[in-house]
């Protein structure tokens, strides 16, 4: 298998900020996006060089996620992107139902006219999505809409601490693109949400939303069996 060292083209370091935060920013992104597929190999020359930086930034990136298991750093062998473990997933989802179905009870219950609009002006983005198979602004549209309602009237650590445990999740997710009308659904279940939101309908949100993050499952055993050698147990 052949693979790219290289981030995409429009990776670029703002020089008046922190550099290491966006080198980071920018490896977890192709991780996460599969631009670098689970198990090839990286090469922090190729990147540093491509970046314009010095070597530490780009070691110092690839130590913080080597900690959050996106790489794995071996002694003489080099630097290689984590394959997806399992058994994570499955304690990632459950930090992520956790914070989700509690952050979801409290904009139900405490639910406003300008909460209700942002929701909506992002279903209407969605839905044009959709019609025109654009699936790479779709997942970006249903990040933001989850994030709304993790940061309404919460602090954006909420956000924070849920983004980190969906984030291996995530890379199943975007194996799963073709499946056009299971990515569908995303905008059918928000939909929904969005009404019984309205309605004030704790129960029937709680029981929709872990539903709906539980959709992971239904994309996981197909996307092993497709491509075996991007997961680990």
């Amino acid at each position: 298998m052949s693979y790219g060292f290289t981030l995409p083209d429009t990776a670029k370091i703002d020089r008046t900020r922190r550099i290491m935060p966006q080198v980071y920013d920018q490896l977890h992104e192709a991780i996460v996006s599969l631009w670098f597929k689970p198990g090839q190999p990286l090469k922090e020359r190729a990147i540093y060089q491509q970046l314009q930086i010095s070597r530490t930034p780009v070691r110092e990136a690839f130590l913080r996620l080597s900690d959050e298991g996106f790489v794995s750093i071996l002694p003489q062998a080099g630097t290689y992107v984590s394959r997806i473990c399992v058994s994570d997933l499955e304690e990632s989802q459950f930090i992520r139902e956790s914070l989700e179905l509690g952050s979801v009870r409290w904009a139900v219950r405490n639910f406003t006219p300008e909460l209700s609009e942002a929701l909506e002006d992002l279903l209407e983005q969605q839905l044009k999505c959709v019609k025109q198979e654009d699936w790479k602004q779709l997942w970006q549209l249903d990040e933001q809409f989850h994030k709304t309602i993790a940061e309404f009237k919460h602090t954006s650590q909420v956000w924070k601490i849920t983004k980190n445990a969906k984030a291996h999740m995530d890379r199943v997710v975007r194996l799963a693109y073709p499946w056009i009308e299971q990515l569908s659904m995303i905008t059918d279940h928000h939909q929904r949400l969005v009404k019984l939101m309205r309605q004030g309908d704790v129960t029937g949100v709680e029981a929709l939303m872990r539903e709906h993050l539980g959709m992971i499952y239904t994309f996981l055993d197909p996307m092993i069996e497709r491509n075996p050698e991007y997961f680990s147990k």
